[in-house]
């Protein structure tokens, strides 16, 4: 069993363009994300880098193992703009703080597959410049929170994939 979390910059342009939706072939108006500044890189590069066990650059893949047995696969072929995260190990503590310290000295957001999809920062200033007509958005005070937000999604995927596969 695998659980997807996407991490993503929470900056993005203050003027609209024109885009042509990739599903549907609709011409939309949207604001772009923009990347992190380079603080930002530079605090995901060192958190990577303290829980990095392996690489595999062939696939963009960084292998990620904690203390406390804690384990996540990292894919992104630039950082600048986001990642995803693959967590195969369940939600260990040393792991819910990494995942948080992401989103706190990143200053990114997150988001992950769920019946009800959110986006989660560290501070309510993380969205300032989220366009309109984004998830709702949930402030996450600490790797516990954290915990518990993606807890119940998980028990909520585990009940579609069992209900998905007949059991």
């Amino acid at each position: 069993m695998s659980f997807d979390i996407f991490y993503m910059s929470s900056h993005f342009a203050s003027e609209y363009t024109e885009q042509r939706n990739k599903v549907s072939g609709e011409v939309q108006s949207v604001r772009q994300n923009l990347p992190l500044t380079s603080a930002e890189i530079s605090a995901v590069q060192e958190l990577i880098q303290t829980a990095r066990v392996k690489s595999n650059e062939e696939v963009s893949c960084d292998y990620l193992g904690f203390p406390d047995g804690g384990y996540a696969e990292l894919y992104a072929s630039d950082i600048n703009f986001g990642f995803m995260l693959v967590i195969r190990s369940g939600f260990s503590p040393n792991l819910l703080n990494f995942l948080y310290r992401l989103l706190e000295d990143g200053n990114l957001l997150l988001c992950f597959p769920s019946e009800d999809l959110v986006m989660v920062g560290a501070k309510e200033s993380s969205f300032d410049e989220a366009p309109e007509g984004m998830p709702p958005k949930v402030v996450c005070n600490s790797p516990e929170e954290l915990g518990m937000i993606l807890a119940d999604d998980l028990d909520a995927w585990k009940r579609y994939r069992d209900h998905v596969v007949g059991e």
